[in-house]
């Protein structure tokens, strides 16, 4: 490919370009969004090297994005949350898959089985029952963390610390020991 041709190739990229955001300065941020994606679908999906002319929409993917995170950086930062927790989700199904069945959870809710009953042998009342339950449960929760290292469990937990209590350092930790 010469020069002239790569040339030719980033200006009608960048004609594209302007043809989608054109009217982005009328249109409200969600719409701006909505074109970022279909902008971002034009690289996203390029298996190995990427050509001239995805690398240019890459380019303008990403100066697009710094306008919207100027114009509104409380939800571009939720929009890339978001994009990182897909990356994840992808990531861990990719892991689930290759280690095959993961019997976690299912451990858990035997744990809890285990704990109402002893807790019911120990004395048949209510505060006992559900004392040892909960308390097996949690047990199963360490065990699938620390010593079967289930990915299910983890990655689970780690949603649950992160969108529910807030407990970002925790969640990214059991996120990377989910996934590795």
């Amino acid at each position: 490919m010469s020069n002239e041709d790569d040339m030719e190739t980033v200006k009608r990229v960048k004609n594209d370009f302007f043809a989608m955001v054109n009217f982005l300065d009328n249109v409200n941020i969600k719409e701006s969004l909505i074109v970022r994606d279909q902008i971002k679908l034009k690289f996203s999906e390029a298996i190995g090297e990427l050509t001239l002319e995805q690398q240019t929409w890459k380019a303008l993917h990403q100066g697009l994005t710094e306008e919207i995170r100027k114009k509104c950086p409380e939800l571009m930062e939720k929009v890339e949350e978001s994009e990182n927790l897909k990356k994840f989700q992808v990531i861990l199904k990719e892991k689930l898959d290759s280690y095959g069945p993961d019997h976690g959870w299912r451990n858990c809710i035997i744990l809890t089985i285990i704990g109402v009953i002893l807790g019911y042998h120990l004395n048949e009342s209510i505060l006992y029952i559900i004392l040892y339950g909960v308390m097996f449960f949690f047990i199963g929760l360490l065990i699938n963390i620390f010593i079967t290292n289930s990915p299910a469990v983890q990655g689970g937990v780690a949603l649950f610390l992160y969108h529910r209590l807030k407990m970002t350092r925790m969640a990214k930790w059991l996120y990377g020991r989910a996934l590795f």
